[in-house]
C-alpha cells in the first residue's frame, strides 16, 4: 500500500487516513522501512475500510450534489461562465465557473464563498468573548486541514479553521474558534486553559461530542 512517512523525534508509529484517503504515516527515526511495511499491512483491513467510507461520502461537485453549509443543504448547480462567482436563490447553490469539471477549483470556489459569508457570525463570536480574550485576534482563515479542526498561532494571534466546520452544526464553529481563542490566553492545554473555556462555554464536551460524531 502507498503511503506518505514523515520520520520524527516521537515513541510510536502514528496511522493517519486522510479526508481524501490518502496514508499517512509518522514514524520514530530509528524505526527501519520493513517494520513500517509490516505495521501497515496489520493495519489493511482497517484502512480499506476507512477509505471505503471516505469514498462514499466524498462529495464530488456534480450537479444535483447536496451541499451542507452549517444546518442548511443546499443543491449544487454547475453553470459556465466566463468568470468565477458563486451564489445562493433559495435552497440552490449556484456556482458559476469556466471549468465545469475541476472538482478541487469547484470545492475552492464554494469554501471561499462561506468563509465570506460566515464573517458576520465569526464576529459575533468574537464579540461574544472580547471581555475575556482581550487579545486582537490579527487574522481567521479557513484552510483545508486533514488533522484537525483549528489552529492558533499564539504569537502572531493568528487562528485557522478546518473548512470541514461547514458542515457540522453552527454552535461546533463557535467551540472550535472559542478553543483556538483561550489559546490567545493559555498556549497550552492545562488546567487554566480548561477552566478558562468551561466558565465561557460549560457544554464544550457535549459539543464536542457533536463535532466529532
Amino acid at each position: 500500500m502507498q503511503y506518505l512517512l514523515t520520520k520524527k523525534r516521537i515513541k510510536n508509529i502514528i496511522l493517519r487516513v486522510d479526508r481524501y484517503g490518502n496514508i499517512k504515516i509518522s514514524a520514530p527515526i530509528w524505526v527501519k522501512n520493513d517494520v513500517i511495511d509490516r505495521f501497515i499491512n496489520s493495519k489493511r483491513e482497517w484502512i480499506e475500510s476507512r477509505q471505503n467510507a471516505i469514498k462514499n461520502n466524498l462529495t464530488k461537485y456534480i450537479n444535483g450534489e447536496k451541499i451542507s453549509y452549517f444546518e442548511n443543504t443546499y443543491t449544487l448547480n454547475l453553470i459556465y461562465f466566463n468568470r468565477n462567482k458563486v451564489n445562493i436563490i433559495d435552497d440552490v447553490l449556484n456556482v458559476y465557473t469556466t471549468d465545469l469539471l475541476n472538482t478541487k477549483k469547484i470545492e475552492k470556489l464554494i469554501f471561499g464563498f462561506f468563509s465570506k459569508i460566515s464573517n458576520a457570525y465569526i464576529n459575533e463570536i468574537l464579540y461574544k468573548y472580547k471581555n475575556v480574550i482581550t487579545r486582537d485576534v490579527k487574522s481567521i482563515k479557513f484552510r483545508n486541514m486533514t488533522s484537525r479542526w483549528g489552529s492558533c498561532s499564539t504569537r502572531a494571534a493568528t487562528i485557522r479553521l478546518n473548512t470541514c466546520l461547514f458542515k457540522k452544526p453552527r454552535i461546533c464553529l463557535e467551540y472550535v474558534l472559542l478553543h483556538e481563542l483561550v489559546h490567545l490566553v493559555y498556549a497550552n492545554h492545562g488546567r487554566d486553559f480548561y477552566n478558562l473555556l468551561e466558565s465561557l462555554m460549560p457544554n464544550w464536551r457535549k459539543i464536542r461530542d457533536i463535532l466529532e460524531s
